[in-house]
């Protein structure tokens, strides 16, 4: 890394590290069976994944759960396999200022809403999904571990490098629900 992208790297990180710190919110472990709005982001990388999360999608949402995802492509161009729509946002390279902090509708759109359970199911790490995972207002907010990012999460999931999209969604629903089953147990 050059000397410009490390000085931008550090002024981004500062910089989400202030809007973080101004944020508050009512923390809480939630079920998915309590949970009635959850957000979900997630990084395309192809085709394949982007199916298995939007069958994911799909999943979540009943008639009593609203299910809002917003997805991050890493790139300046949408591929035609990709389907945007109300519950279903993609942010690209274009929607991100120089820093790499999302600055588009879909973004603002996301914020204003209020989750009951918040996933991060990227496999990868890129800075505009730490954002808005750090920024997100949720009860519950769940992602990959990774060791410099856990202030901003209240449940990693620590996961082989190669684990595939599937077997991370996978894992974040089986342990928020045997959190809270402990819970009641208790």
């Amino acid at each position: 890394m050059n000397l410009i992208e490390n000085a931008k790297n550090y002024i981004a990180r500062r910089s989400l590290q202030k809007e973080y710190q101004a944020i508050r919110r009512q923390k809480a472990n939630v079920s998915l069976e309590q949970a009635r709005n959850i957000g979900v982001l997630y990084a395309i990388s192809d085709e394949e994944t982007y199916k298995t999360i939007h069958t994911f999608l799909k999943s979540l949402k009943t008639e009593s759960r609203s299910v809002i995802a917003l997805g991050f492509l890493n790139d300046k161009k949408v591929p035609t396999f990709l389907h945007q729509g109300v519950y279903n946002s993609i942010i690209t390279l274009n929607d991100v200022n120089w820093f790499g902090k999302p600055v588009n509708q879909y973004v603002r759109n996301f914020f204003r809403e209020k989750f009951d359970i918040f996933l991060n199911i990227s496999t990868s790490d890129h800075f505009p999904l730490l954002y808005i995972s750090a920024c997100v207002n949720a009860s519950m907010k769940v992602g990959k571990y990774q060791e410099a990012h856990t202030e901003y999460y209240d449940l990693m999931i620590k996961t082989a490098d190669d684990t595939s999209q599937k077997e991370l969604i996978d894992t974040m629903l089986y342990y928020i629900e045997m959190i809270n089953q402990h819970k009641h147990e208790s």
